[in-house]
């Protein structure tokens, strides 16, 4: 083989080598570029994630204070029927003094109408 076959053949391969580096290094660069597509589809996802997050949670506050106010007219509630008993309690001692109070004005009732018998 003569000096500059030799030389050809080793241009060759070294002219091989690099497209073949410069393919790999293409492929590499359509996998960045793909992988940083993916990344920012990712941070697209994450700020959506956050904000359905701050979302849920202003929701969840609304939800408390409702809760809240549903708890204070329970136990509003509760302090009334609680009250029923002493209640009833109080309308029967009425419906005593009522008996009383009438049994009271009969007798004066009949006090008076006999002393106006005896009177005639």
């Amino acid at each position: 083989m003569s000096q500059v076959t030799v030389e050809e053949t080793v241009l060759n391969e070294i002219r091989d080598g690099l497209k073949d580096i410069r393919e790999r290094q293409d492929y590499t660069n359509a996998r960045l570029i793909d992988i940083d597509k993916r990344l920012v589809d990712f941070g697209e996802r994450l700020v959506d994630i956050n904000k359905r997050l701050v979302d849920f949670g202003e929701r969840m506050i609304a939800f408390d204070k409702r809760l809240t106010i549903i708890e204070t007219t329970l136990t509003n509630q509760q302090n009334a029927v609680n009250k029923i008993p002493e209640l009833a309690e109080k309308v029967g001692e009425l419906k005593n003094w009522r008996t009383i109070g009438g049994g009271i004005v009969i007798a004066v009732f009949t006090w008076f109408l006999r002393g106006n018998i005896n009177l005639n």
